[in-house]
């Protein structure tokens, strides 16, 4: 098993790495912080002495940069795109596949300071039956999604409260197989075929009591996810605006 854990970096985004398991659990290594909110920013304090924090993060680079190169024998890199499909400043995002799952890493930036951010898989199983795709960046589109054929399915990934630079790093994981907490019930089929698409979702400004809402359900804080949408009751509804803002491509056939 790969060790999950990420090195913390104060400039970034508060982030959780996470692992879907088939089994619809939740698994994630992580560092314990506190949060401090003020009217104009989120802060994240973390309760370790600077030594010990800087001799584990040193161990956890390694790990992480072995973990990476070893997870599978294919690796693939996307530019992330905002749904204007310009390009998003300075930001990039990594696919490993191999026959077990894929894991994924994400940096970005161009984001709102304080906002809450969810990180989304988006996977078509069969992009073969795909027939909306992005003219130049993908083979499927979002209207894919409701074709059987594609044997599509999105599940959460992981998500975070942006700090003041605006920039953000994600990580995650999901296993080959069946996840109850998938949207479309068809899970991962073809962890090293799918087309898998990873989203970028705002539910604006973090609410003191609502971070976790927002930051692991689609729905969470939002006022404008109607009950048609597939991701309705994945969170409880709030004041805020919530979309999707950018989103990077992973084709591998």
């Amino acid at each position: 098993m790969i060790n999950q854990t990420f090195q913390p970096d104060p400039s970034l985004t508060l982030t959780m790495p996470h692992e879907a398991r088939p089994n619809g659990r939740t698994g994630s290594s992580r560092f314990i912080w506190s949060y401090v909110t003020s009217i104009n920013k989120v802060r994240f304090v973390m309760k370790k002495t600077l030594v010990i924090s800087t001799l584990v993060g040193l161990m956890i680079a390694g790990t992480v940069a072995t973990a990476s190169a070893n997870w599978g024998a294919r690796q693939l890199s996307s530019m992330v795109y905002t749904f204007g499909l310009e390009p998003a400043p300075g930001a990039q995002a990594h696919l490993w596949t191999n026959a077990g799952g894929v894991q994924m890493r994400l940096n970005t930036g161009d984001l709102m300071p304080g906002d809450a951010i969810s990180i989304w898989w988006v996977i078509f199983n069969n992009p073969a039956a795909c027939q909306n795709g992005i003219p130049n960046i993908s083979q499927c589109g979002e209207p894919d999604l409701f074709i059987p054929a594609v044997q599509a399915e999105i599940h959460h990934a992981d998500g975070g409260v942006i700090g003041p630079n605006g920039r953000g790093r994600f990580a995650a994981r999901l296993y080959q197989g069946n996840m109850p907490r998938g949207w479309f019930g068809n899970g991962l089929i073809d962890p090293t075929g799918a087309e898998i698409h990873m989203v970028v979702r705002t539910h604006s400004q973090a609410l003191p009591g609502r971070i976790n809402d927002q930051i692991l359900t689609f729905a969470g804080a939002c006022n404008n996810v109607t009950p048609d949408h597939p991701g309705y009751g994945d969170g409880t509804p709030g004041p805020n605006h919530c979309e999707d803002i950018q989103f990077a491509v992973f084709q591998q056939n």
